[in-house]
């Protein structure tokens, strides 16, 4: 009988520490996350305005269309990039997944 308490109570200790360590992992993923995206939502916003800013400080003049312009050639880089070039890797790596599964003769 105070074999089995004792084993309880190790048991909820190891369980408490695990639940804790955890709750750490977890929250640490979260902050990368959420670093994360906030880098990913304001990066094309931030490159577009460095861009427009280094054009003007070049001593060029700036008009509606070249903005219009610049930031048309931004979002397609950035659909690409983010559509695009991962859905490629992603397929590339099924492909040498696939050729290493199946014996070639």
């Amino acid at each position: 009988m105070y074999n089995t308490k004792l084993n309880q109570k190790t048991s909820f200790l190891i369980l408490t520490k695990f639940y804790s360590y955890e709750v750490k992992v977890l929250r640490k993923r979260a902050y990368l996350r959420a670093g994360y995206q906030s880098m990913f939502n304001s990066s094309g916003k931030l490159v577009l305005f460095l861009t427009v800013l280094i054009f003007v400080l070049s001593g060029n003049a700036l008009s509606a269309d070249k903005v219009f312009f610049a930031a048309s050639i931004f979002v397609i880089m950035m659909q690409n990039m983010v559509y695009v070039i991962p859905s490629a890797a992603a397929g590339l790596g099924e492909i040498f997944v696939a050729l290493t599964r199946v014996e070639v003769r």
